[in-house]
């Protein structure tokens, strides 16, 4: 976690596969150490269950998302 905490100023692109956005630890960092994401890809079985984990991540974290 330390070694993430020190990366996480650092990342601007970030992928998300299989995921519902719920992680707590990951969303408290990114909501802790906000990054710049320039890039951000869901990947899902669906696109309802993308659009919804994309929105719960948007929702979480203080990041600047400039694309999806």
């Amino acid at each position: 976690m330390k070694q993430l905490e020190q990366f996480m100023p650092r990342v601007n692109k970030i992928l998300i596969i299989g995921w519902q956005a719920r992680e707590s630890h990951f969303l408290e960092l990114l909501r802790l150490k906000p990054t710049r994401v320039e890039h951000l890809m869901v990947v899902c079985g669906n696109q309802e269950a993308g659009k919804k984990a994309l929105d719960h991540f948007r929702g979480r974290s203080r990041s600047e998302i400039l694309g999806t």
